[in-house]
């Protein structure tokens, strides 16, 4: 299940509409992790800054909510939470292919006069009740391209969003949070959000955006472990995540630049211009 920028006939926190004044709620997947016995790890982290919201969540009358989806395997699950943080473990052979991962807080019983200060004024004087399992704030999520290889777990310190700024650039990276944000104009990260559920698109995307991120990432931590910048997100997740899989290939971080980004970023998310280049021939084939 994909989270869709949709109008609801109740008020729902999203970064899509207006619902609710100064309030926000981001779920960060942090860690996508391969287990022994076939196992794969996920780590999920949310961030809920409203009030009555999280009042809500404290009183376990509305839960933070994890739901992952696999079309190709028709593998799909719900993994709830009152903790800012989540840890969930999910057999390897359900999920192929693509795996759509979204985040809500959920009402967990009939909410009766909700009522909320932060709600926009089109809500005053109107009563609200909320059914058990009513969305009460969602976050789109991800959508994690999956090779028929174990998931590379490279792949999930990336997530694509839609840039605020008035005039936003064609692309830009933020290194501060737990993974890699890469900021498209809205209508470009629209384009991609109903283009993302066709299989054969992933590899393409990835070529375009992961790629390239990771590149400046590589670069980025060539300066850090060169003494070159002081880097206040060494502790974070991606950081580690990557200097993992620079261990795996037995690369030194200070020496990078030795090898090349491009080339690593290349081994890292395993030769994926060849997936792209075949995913293309294949789409050129069926028209």
């Amino acid at each position: 299940m994909k989270i869709k920028k949709t109008a609801y006939p109740h008020p729902v926190l999203a970064e899509f509409n207006d619902d609710y004044t100064n309030s926000s709620f981001e779920a960060t997947l942090i860690e996508v992790t391969p287990q022994n016995e076939g196992i794969v790890e996920f780590k999920v982290k949310f961030e809920l800054n409203n009030t009555r919201l999280q009042e809500l969540i404290n009183n376990h009358e509305a839960i933070f909510v994890t739901h992952i989806e696999c079309a190709a395997s028709m593998y799909r699950d719900a993994f709830t939470t009152t903790n800012r943080e989540i840890i969930f473990c999910i057999p390897q052979k359900k999920l192929t292919k693509q795996v759509d991962v979204s985040f809500m807080v959920v009402a967990n019983t009939t909410i009766i006069d909700y009522e909320n200060e932060l709600l926009h004024e089109d809500y005053n004087g109107v009563a609200l009740t909320f059914k058990k399992g009513t969305y009460l704030a969602v976050d789109p999520g991800v959508s994690l391209p999956i090779e028929k290889d174990p998931i590379v777990p490279a792949k999930s310190i990336f997530n694509l969003r839609a840039s605020e700024e008035e005039n936003p650039e064609p692309y830009e990276l933020s290194f501060g949070n737990g993974i890699i944000d890469i900021y498209l104009p809205p209508n470009v990260y629209d384009q991609i959000s109903d283009i993302q559920r066709y299989e054969q698109v992933n590899p393409l995307l990835i070529t375009m955006y992961y790629l390239p991120a990771l590149i400046d990432a590589l670069t980025y931590i060539c300066e850090v472990e060169q003494g070159n910048s002081e880097d206040p997100v060494q502790d974070s997740e991606w950081y580690n995540s990557i200097l993992y899989q620079l261990d795996q290939l037995q690369i030194e971080p200070k020496k990078i630049n030795e090898t090349g980004a491009s080339v690593i970023a290349h081994k890292i998310l395993k030769d994926v211009v060849n997936e792209a280049l075949n995913s293309l021939s294949d789409l050129l084939v069926s028209e």
